[in-house]
């Protein structure tokens, strides 16, 4: 075969391995992410194709390469035969040590660079001394593996020599190929054992790395077969790939805008198309204001960092700052805050309430009896909800633990709050962060709080204020801590000593957060199976216990005595947008909906479904026990809605996903960050480059775009998020110290 033929065999096998992986992680993310359509899938391809080109240059020359080290003789196909299963048994066994050494060094060479990379880019905050340390650790385990592959080769060498001598099933056990199909058979085992006993952890694992390459081998090897069988030209037919490819990726490079909804294939996603789109998009960002004007993201001036996607309009100046198409006219007015303290009905401050509050993690509102859920997971707190005050449209500021409770307790959002610098998060609040527990400790509260699981233990920056921190209750149980949580919080009721003042308890319960286990005694829902099956059983276990905690409170005191709140710090997602990962990685309505009933000595039995959320808590205690607001809070107080009936003040809430630990990365923290009123709700994914805007009452999943439908609402949501997004960055204090200056 000439030089030509082989390059030209060598670049066929490449395209067609190029083009089998990109298509067969872009069906992967179709199939398994709920955002990605299946008509995108190609346009995983285009985005590739660079990479497609490049491999196919290079499975040329190293065509060209092993045929001129492998010298004359039978072709390629045959001497790879030779190589794994027809040489002498002596070169055969010495081939599968070499396999087997190779296989468990570069195992052991990617766990120890993951595991120690993770820690670096962790602990130390300058990128290129980050680089430097990373490149060094991968040097030195792989010198020391190096020089330990010998004496694994050695040892199994050894070993296959001693089963090549039991006969001829020994010596077809100890070729090479066998070795690898016994690896591949030993690998689909264990994917089947995982999908029967473990389906939570098969599907979080990263199948598109897999899944991708697999595809590209088996479409070389199918392409290899049809060029043989149906004598087609191996330079035809790689032509045709060459023009399909190229035609994709210039199409993908030049994507209109009105097609951007494709991107969601190849952004934000664990894929190999994703990461070299997060390679190159900073080489394409000429002006640097994250956006391009290429792939679909309809940078309009692309050497302007003032004018772009993502800058914020100028009402009226005759400018398209945001590459709209027009300008805008907006009313302001129409999106507005409520009032951070009101004038207090008679009788509240004279006698401060004993406050109550009952926080369970990871519980969304629609998926209570409470909100309407199909199933009667929570009926005790349904029943004393009817005692209460319910407000159905309460929502977290963020969806995860970490990057929620600032909010709670603090009245801000996660990056306004400051925080100590540690090696691993969640981070400690810096000493002058105000929090519900050192407020009310201020007012001469006794604080107490009780958390249901370790993570708790080694936070100490929300726990400012506390007399008493109860970390016994996680200790007692691994999975279902409850009834130890709700046995804690029994005895401080009961112990409490009124002469000592007024009693501010915290409780937090963990039970049906991931990952799902049913508990012991546990209601079955469905077939007890499906994760979703597990997660209710949870919340019904856990509703159990709260109704303990709620019947105690109410027997103890009066009404006009005490305030009780139950709340959750995110929720959970069971639907198209989470079907990996339940939070944390969105700003999705299905895991900021959360349950916000408070239960006062008025409005018993009223619900209320006006827009208020976990930054309106600090403000309406402080309000209640007479402390006067700070300027920081975010929040509204709702002693009007609670006490007199009246309507909630504000028309808008916001929610944010911000990484404080991006500062350190050089990163912009500011990922996402949604807009919401009573009718739409705007989303910015800034960190894929997209924006989705929905009616989300109508829209459970948030998944109907109507922004062509309604395009000036659209741009005037846009405008509003733009404008919070700009306060936000200018009060962001979340690791300061990291920060440019």
């Amino acid at each position: 075969m000439s030089v030509r033929n082989k390059a030209v065999n060598g670049g066929l096998a490449g395209l067609v391995f190029g083009t089998a992986m990109f298509l067969g992680e872009g069906l992967y993310l179709a199939q398994s992410v709920g955002e990605v359509s299946f008509a995108s899938v190609p346009l995983n391809v285009g985005v590739g194709a660079p990479l497609v080109l490049v491999l196919a240059l290079f499975m040329a020359v190293a065509c060209v390469a092993w045929s001129r080290m492998l010298g004359p003789g039978p072709g390629m196909e045959r001497q790879a035969w030779r190589w794994l299963w027809a040489d002498s048994t002596e070169r055969l066994v010495q081939r599968s040590a070499w396999i087997v050494a190779a296989a468990l060094s570069g195992a052991v060479w990617l766990a120890a660079s993951v595991v120690a990379g993770n820690q670096i880019l962790r602990a130390v905050v300058t990128p290129s001394l980050a680089l430097l340390l990373l490149i060094l650790v991968q040097f030195i385990v792989g010198a020391l593996l190096l020089a330990g592959s010998a004496l694994i080769a050695l040892i199994a060498r050894a070993f296959f020599g001693f089963i090549a001598r039991l006969g001829r099933v020994g010596q077809y056990v100890s070729r090479p190929l066998s070795l690898l199909v016994g690896c591949a058979l030993t690998g689909l085992s264990g994917v089947l054992v995982l999908a029967i006993l473990r389906p939570d952890v098969l599907k979080a694992l990263p199948w598109s790395f897999a899944l991708g390459p697999m595809a590209g081998m088996l479409a070389v090897v199918s392409a290899a077969l049809f060029v043989k069988r149906f004598k087609v030209g191996a330079l035809s037919m790689g032509s045709v790939f060459m023009v399909l490819v190229l035609g994709i990726g210039v199409f993908t490079f030049f994507l209109p805008h009105a097609l951007r909804g494709g991107r969601s294939v190849f952004v934000g996603q664990e894929s190999v198309a994703s990461t070299w789109y997060a390679t190159i998009h900073p080489v394409l960002d000429f002006d640097g204001d994250g956006a391009l004007n290429f792939y679909g993201e309809g940078d309009c001036a692309p050497f302007d960092p003032d004018i772009g996607p993502h800058q914020r309009e100028i009402v009226g100046d005759g400018i398209d700052q945001n590459c709209s198409g027009s300008d805008l006219v907006i009313d302001e007015d129409a999106f507005r805050d409520g009032k951070r303290s009101h004038p207090l009905p008679a009788g509240l401050v004279e006698a401060k309430p004993n406050i109550i509050l009952v926080t369970s993690d990871a519980l969304s509102f629609d998926h209570t009896s409470v909100g309407g859920y199909k199933r009667d997971v929570t009926p005790n707190l349904n029943d004393w909800a009817k005692r209460a005050t319910v407000f159905e449209s309460a929502f977290s500021t963020s969806t995860s633990t970490r990057l929620a409770l600032p909010g709670l307790l603090t009245s801000q959002f996660n990056s306004m709050t400051p925080m100590k610098n540690a090696r691993v998060h969640p981070y400690h609040y810096a000493n002058n962060v105000v929090t519900i527990a050192s407020l009310l400790k201020e007012a001469g509260y006794q604080t107490i709080h009780v958390p249901g699981n370790r993570y708790f233990a080694r936070w100490n920056g929300y726990t400012r204020g506390f007399d008493t921190l109860d970390f016994e209750a996680h200790k007692q149980h691994k999975e279902h801590t409850s009834v130890a949580v709700t046995a804690s919080a029994l005895k401080f009721l009961q112990e409490h000593d009124p002469k000592k003042g007024p009693m501010f308890l915290w409780i937090h319960y963990y039970d049906h957060h991931e990952p799902y286990v049913m508990p012991a005694d546990g209601k079955i829902f469905g077939d007890g199976k499906a994760e979703v099956d597990r997660y209710d059983s949870e919340i019904h276990h856990a509703d159990g216990n709260w109704a303990k905690v709620l019947d105690a409170v109410e027997q103890k005191w009066t009404p006009e005595e005490y305030v009780m709140v139950f709340t959750s710090d995110h929720g959970e997602g069971f639907d198209v947008n989470h079907t990996r990962f339940r939070h944390g990685n969105t700003v999705h309505t299905a895991t900021l909906h959360v349950p916000f009933i408070i239960q006062t000595s008025q409005q018993r039995g009223k619900r209320f479904d006006g827009l208020t959320g976990h930054l309106d808590l600090l403000p309406t205690l402080a309000n209640i026990v007479g402390t006067k607001p700070l300027e920081s809070w975010r929040g509204e107080s709702l002693v009007p809605v609670l006490f007199e009936g009246k309507p909630i003040e504000k028309t808008i809430t916001f929610s944010l996903e911000y990484i404080p630990e991006g500062v350190k990365r050089k990163e912009d923290g500011f990922r996402q960050i949604g807009a919401r009123t009573n009718d739409f709700y705007f989303i910015d994914n800034r960190r894929a480059g997209e924006t989705r805007f929905v009616k989300w009452r109508e829209d459970a999943t948030d998944s109907v775009d109507v922004r062509a439908k309604y395009p000036d609402e659209f741009e005037i949501y846009r405008y509003i998020t733009a404008g919070k997004l700009e306060w936000l960055r200018e009060h962001e204090k979340a690791l300061s110290a990291f920060r440019p200056k």
